[in-house]
């Protein structure tokens, strides 16, 4: 629209938002809001595309190994004051950090040093009955590739990622990885080695980071988020 906009610059020159005055500074984003109001397109992909399937959520519970609630239960006695206040040690960012640990150990407890005993095969059914989340996972997705099912798997942290490789070497599964350390070349070569017509891998497993860079991963067919529970 050259008869509105004649060049960047004057727009820029309209809405410099470069300003101390937050007064003036809301008016002209509300003015730019109405003027550009007009050229926004906004729908929904079921608006657009009607050939596809609905989406359908599954919620997955399950409990922790015995080796998870010790150190679930000593995360919790050790840190019982800051829980509870005395002291006026129960600061928020005490709190939060308690709850990282907490979220850490439901992940994996592999995520603490020290708790993997390094005499076993690092690539052992430990693994997995270790961890009440692997349990589950394993069973889910040794049957989805029984059925041809192609996955993708997210999770947070990165390290989990690093636990997620072991356990896809262990049971054989083909995958690729990608986190927001992946360079953009790689991330292209992996994004399309899953994607390519009868493609033999079955998982890409990635942190939800890398997930906000425009990936098009539209060939899998099962979603599973792994931190706050797992949805299929």
């Amino acid at each position: 629209m050259p008869d509105v906009f004649a060049s960047a610059e004057q727009f820029d020159e309209w809405f410099n938002l470069d300003i101390d005055d937050a007064d003036e500074k809301n008016k002209l984003i509300s003015q730019l809001h109405k003027i550009l109001r007009p050229f926004m397109l906004r729908r929904l992909k079921v608006d657009v595309e009607k050939s596809l399937p609905p989406k359908r959520e599954t919620i997955l519970f399950t409990g922790m190994s015995a080796m998870q609630k010790k150190l679930y239960k000593d995360i919790l006695m050790r840190d019982m004051d800051t829980l509870t206040g005395k002291g006026g040690s129960g600061s928020r960012t005490a709190v939060l950090n308690i709850v990282m640990q907490l979220r850490k150990c439901a992940g994996h407890p592999y995520l603490f040093p020290g708790i993997e005993d390094r005499s076993l095969d690092p690539l052992g059914e430990h693994l997995v009955k270790n961890c009440g989340k692997m349990v589950l996972l394993d069973k889910l997705l040794v049957r989805l590739q029984e059925r041809g099912h192609r996955v993708l798997l997210f999770t947070q942290m990165t390290r989990i990622l690093d636990i997620m490789e072991d356990y896809m070497h262990m049971r054989g599964f083909q995958y690729c990885r990608i986190d927001g350390n992946t360079s953009y070349e790689d991330r292209e070569e992996r994004i399309d080695s899953y994607n390519k017509p009868n493609s033999e891998k079955f998982c890409f497993i990635l942190s939800t980071r890398a997930g906000g860079l425009g990936i098009n991963l539209q060939t899998a067919d099962i979603v599973i988020l792994y931190d706050s529970g797992m949805y299929m």
